[in-house]
């Protein structure tokens, strides 16, 4: 899974969140060895900051980073951010995002180098997975993965099945389910698919080319 590369690159975490706490404890011995070696260092050495290129597709924004040093891509984005009209204030609700791994480092199935995910408001039954439904097709079960201030995430990697059901479908549905003491009835978050596949052209486009900055 490379749902890391994915939320960096969309701005919505920090990688360290992602960590376990064993991973977290060996990153913060890291980072202090990083830091003593920083400090003995004559002229410590900047890291140019990744490169990207994006474009607006309609609903869907499409974005590619690239690192500077090889002008190749290492992640690609395509998302839509969801949101709702209450009294008067655009609200968010969430977000469609599909991950498309260019990394050749990233340990994916040669077939399945796509990932789909949601992130849907906080608040509802963590213990039942949301769903995604293309058009009238069969919902697809999206186990949730973690919660942060921004929502609750839950990731499929994409089958090319699924991913050939996003490319024609024309309307996507999101359903989560309160808690029982709420209720436990199902929301439906309803997005349109048109531009999607737009978006998806362009990042499997850029992710072949290296940049021209």
């Amino acid at each position: 899974m490379y749902i890391r590369n994915v939320l960096s690159a969309l701005g919505l975490l920090a990688v360290g969140a992602l960590l376990t706490p064993a991973e977290a404890a060996v990153s913060a011995k890291q980072a202090a060895h990083n830091a003593a070696q920083s400090a003995n260092a004559a002229a410590p050495t900047m890291q140019p900051s990744p490169i990207t290129m994006q474009q607006d597709f309609g609903p869907w924004h499409a974005s590619c980073s690239y690192m500077p040093a090889t002008h190749t891509a290492t992640a690609c984005v395509v998302s839509q951010q969801l949101s709702m009209q209450q009294q008067g204030r655009t609200i968010s609700i969430g977000m469609v995002i599909v991950g498309h791994s260019v990394n050749a480092t990233t340990p994916v199935l040669s077939d399945r180098p796509y990932e789909v995910s949601l992130m849907t408001p906080l608040g509802f039954d963590l213990t039942k997975p949301s769903t995604l439904t293309l058009d009238s097709a069969a919902p697809l079960s999206m186990p949730y993965i973690m919660c942060t201030t921004s929502g609750c995430l839950s990731s499929v990697q994409a089958t090319p099945t699924l991913m050939a059901s996003l490319r024609g479908a024309k309307d996507g549905h999101i359903r989560v389910a309160h808690v029982a003491a709420q209720g436990g009835d199902v929301v439906t978050i309803n997005y349109k698919m048109a531009h999607f596949l737009d978006a998806l052209l362009a990042v499997e486009a850029w992710g072949k080319a290296k940049t021209p900055l």
